[in-house]
């Protein structure tokens, strides 16, 4: 195959890659590396596919962290440091997370709240302490700190004090 051939090569593999969600430029140079044997394009050409993408627009990390972070807060609210992490293992760079988490700031409590009413039907009929505790628990595997998780708790199930039953060091892990 000649130069021009690979780059074709490599284009459809990554068009078709685009086909079904944005991605990120490390994860199309990784998918691009992975299938260069099989389409049989050298590996030497997926720099070029990635600039000609970039160039075209198709691939931009900035719109793929705006547009994920959109659709995990709508459909699958987590808290900040989650969607920081799952960016990064995207491959997204440091300096576009942080900017963008700098230029629009996440309502941490009202993404948990809306999580964990998702959940308020299930937990509703349990005794008070194991719905605390199951509540606390769900939320912060979401990536929502403890206090966040302990304001969503109070917001969504009514209460005053998300305490009002419950020994406050039995389910805090600074203690």
């Amino acid at each position: 195959m000649t130069q021009n051939d690979d780059v074709v090569a490599a284009s459809v593999v990554a068009y078709h890659y685009l086909k079904t969600r944005p991605r990120t430029e490390r994860e199309m140079k990784r998918h691009l590396l992975r299938w260069a044997v099989k389409y049989r394009y050298s590996p030497l050409c997926v720099d070029s596919v990635i600039q000609n993408l970039r160039e075209l627009d198709f691939l931009n990390d900035e719109r793929f962290t705006a547009l994920f972070v959109k659709d995990r807060t709508t459909l699958k609210p987590k808290g900040e440091r989650t969607l920081r992490h799952e960016l990064a293992l995207k491959g997204v760079s440091p300096e576009i997370i942080d900017a963008f988490f700098s230029a629009n700031p996440t309502d941490d409590t009202r993404a948990a709240e809306r999580a964990l009413s998702t959940k308020k039907k299930a937990y509703q009929h349990l005794e008070a302490r194991m719905r605390f505790k199951k509540a606390i628990s769900f939320l912060m595997r979401r990536g929502f700190g403890y206090d966040t998780a302990k304001r969503a708790y109070a917001a969504v199930f009514g209460t005053q004090n998300a305490f009002e039953e419950n020994d406050p060091n039995e389910y805090n892990s600074d203690n």
